[in-house]
């Protein structure tokens, strides 16, 4: 019987897709900087980066050893003149527990290069399956990026888009498209967001700008991400965080977020995304709450993300769109009897928020800041 169950478990093993040996499971806070002894452009020292609350850098080979002693994770990209990692390398960085996986391409464009990225993955992973290949995208899925995911099977499906900067109507578009992706997919989801949230020309003219309201802005960013079932944000860029190796006051709001992201992340990174819903005004795109569902939320301008854990426990993450105003939140689940729990973003404890009832409803209300998002246990 024994025997039996063995090769039983042989065989199911043989029958998993190539990317069952790694899941992800720590929620990443990354940026494309990295450590270096002398900060400049893009870099800084690893003291720096890690007072960012910052978790997974992009870098070289070369900087593995460094991080290794501060504590950050490598996702290891080309070296010196664009040299790429080797299968034989990677083979050796199998049980390296400081890596995080390996960057093939940013924003590919069309069949060709998708094959060179599957053809790069596939062989990253033979050499090495206990960590991914990472490939960001650009530009909308549906329309550019449709045959991505069935040409390179990745491990993790990434895209940008910088709505503060570009069209922000397209913000949520963009997080409909990619979070349907990749839940069709299987994996996870992982956005990059500006850090400075200034339009680009006036970036580009000033070289440096720290709107008044760039944390609020950064939490709507980051809470609407996070509704929608993201389970890791890198920072679009370091040469924006720091400067002479300390925090810019645009460095000390993606810190502020980092931190409450590191608070939440391990309960986000086990969470499957079930719905996403708005109230008016409506986005493009987005599905209106709809008045039968069995959680409701009164008022304008929330997103209401629905999930699941692996123990079929419900979990919401109400985010405040409005990154202007704080708002009174009413949120009435249709079911006798619930406890809704909030999770404390400084400390991680589930806080029990006051409930009443209304009939067979449940009923509690709460303050979300400006842009914020609240993450809530039902049970």
């Amino acid at each position: 019987m024994l025997r039996t169950i063995l090769i039983l478990g042989v065989v199911i093993l043989m029958t998993l897709p190539a990317s069952a040996e790694w899941q992800l499971s720590e929620f990443m806070i990354a940026t494309n900087g990295h450590p270096t002894d002398t900060p400049a452009g893009n870099n800084a020292s690893a003291q720096t980066i890690l007072k960012a609350n910052i978790t997974v850098v992009m870098c070289p080979l070369e900087k593995l050893e460094v991080c290794r002693q501060y504590g950050l994770k490598a996702m290891i990209r080309p070296g010196k003149n664009d040299t790429p990692l080797t299968a034989e390398q990677a083979a050796q960085l199998q049980d390296d527990e400081t890596v995080w996986g390996y960057f093939i391409m940013d924003e590919p464009a069309g069949v060709k290069q998708y094959e060179e990225c599957a053809q790069r993955r596939e062989a990253l992973h033979k050499a090495d399956p206990n960590h991914p290949s990472y490939v960001n995208l650009g530009g909308g899925y549906q329309k550019i990026h449709s045959r991505f995911i069935e040409i390179v099977k990745p491990e993790v499906l990434s895209y940008d888009y910088y709505h503060w900067w570009w069209d922000y109507d397209l913000h949520f578009p963009r997080l409909e498209e990619y979070r349907a992706a990749a839940l069709d997919a299987g994996i996870p989801l992982i956005a990059w967001a500006e850090c400075n949230t200034a339009k680009q020309d006036k970036i580009r003219e000033y070289k440096y700008v720290h709107l008044a309201d760039n944390l609020p802005r950064l939490r709507m960013s980051i809470y609407t991400r996070l509704a929608y079932g993201v389970k890791g944000i890198l920072w679009w860029k370091g040469n924006q965080l720091w400067k002479d190796d300390q925090l810019t006051p645009v460095g000390q709001d993606a810190a502020v977020i980092g931190a409450e992201m590191k608070v939440l992340g391990p309960t986000l990174v086990k969470l499957r995304s079930q719905e996403v819903f708005h109230t008016p005004p409506l986005p493009r795109s987005t599905r209106q709450l709809p008045d039968d569902y069995w959680v409701q939320v009164a008022g304008e301008d929330w997103v209401l993300g629905v999930f699941k854990d692996p123990d079929n426990n419900d979990y919401l993450l109400l985010a405040n769109r409005d990154h202007a105003k704080s708002k009174w939140a009413v949120l009435v689940i249709l079911r006798p009897d619930v406890q809704i729990d909030k999770m404390d973003k400084t400390t991680g404890e589930w806080i029990a928020l006051p409930i009443r009832t209304r009939g067979d409803d449940t009923v509690a209300e709460f303050i979300v800041a400006a842009g914020d998002g609240e993450l809530l246990r039902l049970h």
